[in-house]
């Protein structure tokens, strides 16, 4: 081939790269229509709800109530007026309001660690912070047992500057 049908073809090649990128950007941006603002707003919603469930998993947990009648000595039942105020009463209810915060990636992964037990034989090596009590004969929800002993994996006080918060990039529905 000679060099100007070599020209042409390169040419006519990054005529239809440079299309199919402006089509892509053009498709792109169409599939992410958003309102910065809308996009901040619901940001800080998530942040905020994010502390009450961050101090939930590593925090100072939920409150128990010392009470040897509502114990097994490992686990007391958890601080009812504290589950009112967050509007949970099940084990169900932290997970769902931990997949309605963070991705399910996450969730999985905050949940896993915190309200499972780890076994070695037929031993607890690591206790759940968290367990669900039944009633034996109704099979319904008692209470959220916590875990007396549990660390405290994040003690120090997080502040966040929501008038900093900016859209750095975005993909699709991210």
């Amino acid at each position: 081939m000679n060099k100007e049908i070599k020209r042409i073809i390169s040419f006519v090649l990054l005529i239809v790269v440079v299309i199919l990128n402006v089509f892509s950007l053009i498709s792109c941006v169409k599939d992410r229509e958003y309102d910065e603002q809308i996009v901040l707003a619901e940001a800080e919603r998530l942040i905020k709800e994010s502390i009450t469930l961050n101090d939930i998993y590593y925090g100072n947990g939920i409150p128990f109530v010392k009470n040897d009648a509502y114990s097994d000595g490992v686990y007391y039942m958890a601080d009812g007026i504290y589950l009112d105020s967050l509007g949970i009463s099940t084990v169900d209810d932290i997970k769902r309001m931990t997949e309605s915060v963070f991705s399910k990636e996450m969730s999985e992964i905050m949940i896993g660690a915190t309200l499972s037990s780890i076994y070695e034989g037929e031993q607890i090596k690591i206790y759940s912070r968290y367990y669900q009590s039944y009633d034996p004969l109704t099979d319904e929800p008692i209470s959220i047992m916590v875990y007396k002993d549990a660390k405290i994996l994040l003690d120090d006080t997080v502040v966040y500057d929501y008038t900093t918060l900016r859209v750095i990039g975005s993909e699709k529905e991210r």
